[in-house]
């Protein structure tokens, strides 16, 4: 357990030396060989390294530290001097730097990033001995059959394709050693005396620590009759009897492999939502390392998200999937859109708490807007078996001027709690419009959802709008959420100048009523955008510049699915030499690159010659922020898309520019 500073400064690594031995060993090196010497010879727990030094380059250092096998992992932080220490914490975080630090040095600011990157590194060094000890410990497949000849057979077949196997012989056996083990997949009889199979997955599925584990069905029954019931036992899939081995080590890796995503998925989440909200505590008193940090969430939590999102689009979209795994793609997909909604309503709250948050002005029709919330309202409320009722007066061809997405995920998250919180009874929404007391070019938008639900006692109620408050109570627990919901509604109406208020009665249900001030305009046009499949493709090149090795395949997949002749490019300047080169017809540019990123490359394509500067450039990027969205606009990009990318959406942005901006040497 130690630090190790690196910096020709003798007066800058006496004072770190001073501030941070009273709590951890610390060694220091005034030369980049005898820096990175010690680092290979100690494996400290963290380093902190100069960036301005007369004898080397910090950057080179952090570069040899990051590409060693024995070192990689080991948090590094960085000076810099104050005036570049914006420009120089995304240089550093590109390359692998854990932090940067202004110099002049804080002392409290050092201690806290230091004692952050300590946790850091102690929590992934636990992790990773927690999964070494769980791999020794928990099998693979747990196999529940009451006939001994099919769990043999099974433990046998299983064995011999690589597997770890425990056998029961009972549903309650098998409840025992799924809690006990944590197998990764169960492998479940229907037709077992005593406890049968469906029954056996439902105790399953009400129990916390075994919830998550998938269970597959094994009958010799006829499949339509029983799979309704197994599925809403909640099974995953069915193998029938007579055993087809091919077949069963066939599903039985698919499932393997989504359970081993998902958990990967879920650890990065918990790890990265638990350091945020330790950091927004350490940190509250300091706008600037809350708008870093910001930064840094935005990107490290999109970017992965992206990759398996743009992934599941294009299986569901190909037409070489088996119809029967079809439905396994589904439940991914509907997963994964769950997993992006929790992360992009933390990001934004962040955000919105952060102060940096700006709301966009669109066109839009509020009736269209309540029809789709009403849709989805209406699937889900079906799915538990509640009714749904509406009152929506809002007259049809309506057009206002506001942020559409903000307020859509506004009454979502009010309808969608209302749905969750239900067990019987109905659900119902109202909407109306009046004139606002005060200005004459504004109506005001009064939404209401009523349930008949679990309801909130009075003490709670007066807690419902603290971040994670609910995260505490038995009830958030047993029907989920991270308590985000309320507090994020507040936030996002705060902004629109609207209010929000609560009634309830705990066993009775809750009244949830918001009022906003819309802004009145013309009436919106209809939009003509077609698919891209629609669209003359032939001859028409993309450049997709992306560094990022998972994002760069999906998105030329993604191209090359629509006709589209595609150039790739790992970073700006590999894109400035492509424009050069070749006919581009549109730019799909990555902001986040080494090198050269987005916003420096497209400075450069625009003061080229004309037939390069005028060709459209659409802007991805991981920081999904207000400030992220001006830097694209300056750097003079045509259009946005963040990620994870909605590859329906960018469809349209795609068209719309190929379609009314075509390459000035085909004109």
């Amino acid at each position: 357990m130690s630090i190790l500073i690196i910096s020709d400064s003798k007066s800058d690594r006496d004072l770190i030396s001073a501030i941070l031995s009273v709590n951890y060993p610390v060694y220091s090196a005034k030369s980049a060989i005898s820096g990175i010497e010690l680092a290979h010879q100690l494996i400290p727990e963290t380093i902190v390294i100069d960036i301005h030094n007369d004898e080397f380059d910090g950057f080179s250092i952090l570069q040899s530290i990051k590409q060693r096998q024995d070192t990689k992992s080991i948090p590094v932080i960085l000076l810099s001097e104050e005036c570049t220490v914006i420009a120089n914490t995304v240089k550093g975080l590109k390359l692998g730097a854990f932090d940067c630090l202004a110099n002049p040095i804080d002392d409290a600011l050092l201690s806290i990033k230091v004692d952050a990157a300590i946790h850091a590194r102690r929590q992934e060094l636990e992790l990773l001995h927690s999964k070494e000890q769980a791999k020794e410990r928990h099998p693979d497949i747990l196999v529940v059959d009451d006939a001994t000849e099919m769990i043999m057979l099974l433990e046998r077949t299983l064995t011999d394709a690589g597997y770890k196997v425990k056998t029961a012989s009972s549903g309650n056996q098998a409840i025992a050693l799924a809690q006990d083990l944590q197998p990764q997949l169960i492998l479940m009889d229907v037709l077992m005396p005593g406890l049968n199979g469906f029954d056996t997955c439902r105790r399953l599925k009400s129990n916390p620590s075994t919830e998550a584990i998938p269970v597959v069905f094994v009958t010799s029954e006829d499949i339509s009759s029983a799979e309704e019931e197994g599925f809403s036992a909640g099974g995953v899939d069915y193998i029938t009897k007579p055993i087809n081995v091919p077949l069963l080590i066939a599903r039985i890796k698919i499932h393997m492999q989504l359970k081993m995503y998902q958990d990967s998925l879920e650890s990065v989440v918990k790890q990265r939502t638990k350091a945020l909200r330790q950091s927004l505590e350490k940190l509250s008193n300091s706008n600037q390392i809350k708008d870093d940090f910001l930064t840094i969430i935005n990107h490290e939590l999109r970017t992965p998200l992206n990759g398996a999102q743009g992934a599941l689009y294009l299986l569901q979209h190909s037409d070489k999937i088996p119809s029967e795994e079809k439905e396994l793609l589904a439940t991914a997909d509907r997963s994964l859109a769950d997993l992006c909604n929790l992360v992009e309503n933390i990001l934004i709250l962040t955000e919105a708490f952060a102060g940096t948050l700006k709301l966009e002005s669109h066109t839009f029709s509020l009736s269209k807007l309540l029809s789709t919330t009403q849709e989805e309202g209406e699937k889900c409320a079906q799915s538990k078996s509640l009714t749904f009722s509406t009152n929506i007066d809002i007259a049809e061809n309506d057009c206002f001027l506001a942020d559409s997405a903000q307020l859509s995920r506004i009454l979502w998250h009010l309808v969608d709690n209302a749905i969750k919180f239900s067990h019987h009874g109905n659900i119902t929404i109202k909407a109306n419009l009046s004139e606002h007391p005060h200005h004459d070019e504004l109506l005001n938008f009064s939404f209401t959802v009523t349930d008949e639900g679990i309801g909130i006692n009075t003490e709670k109620l007066q807690l419902i709008f603290k971040l994670f408050q609910q995260l505490e109570s038995n009830s958030t627990r047993q029907f989920g959420g991270l308590g985000v919901g309320l507090p994020f509604c507040r936030a996002l109406l705060f902004l629109m100048n609207g209010e929000i208020n609560v009634s309830s009665e705990e066993d009775h249900g809750t009244t949830v009523s918001i009022d906003v001030p819309l802004r009145k305009c013309a009436k919106n046009k209809t939009s003509t955008a077609q698919p891209l499949d629609k669209v003359d493709t032939s001859n028409k090149c993309i450049l997709i510049v992306e560094d990022n090795p998972v994002n760069q395949l999906v998105e030329r997949k993604f191209c090359e699915k629509y006709g589209l002749n595609v150039i790739t490019a790992a970073n700006g300047e590999e894109a400035i030499v492509a424009l050069e080169n070749n006919q581009i017809d549109i730019v799909l540019m990555d902001c986040q690159m080494p090198i050269m990123d987005g916003f420096e490359a497209t400075k450069i394509i625009r003061q080229s010659r004309e037939e390069i500067r005028k060709v459209p450039i659409i802007a991805v990027t991981a920081n999904s922020t207000t400030l992220d969205r001006t830097l694209c606009e300056e750097a003079g990009m045509d259009d946005y898309t963040p990620k994870p990318i909605d590859f329906d959406e960018l469809t349209l942005k795609l068209n719309h520019w190929l379609t009314n901006h075509p390459h000035p040497q085909k004109n």
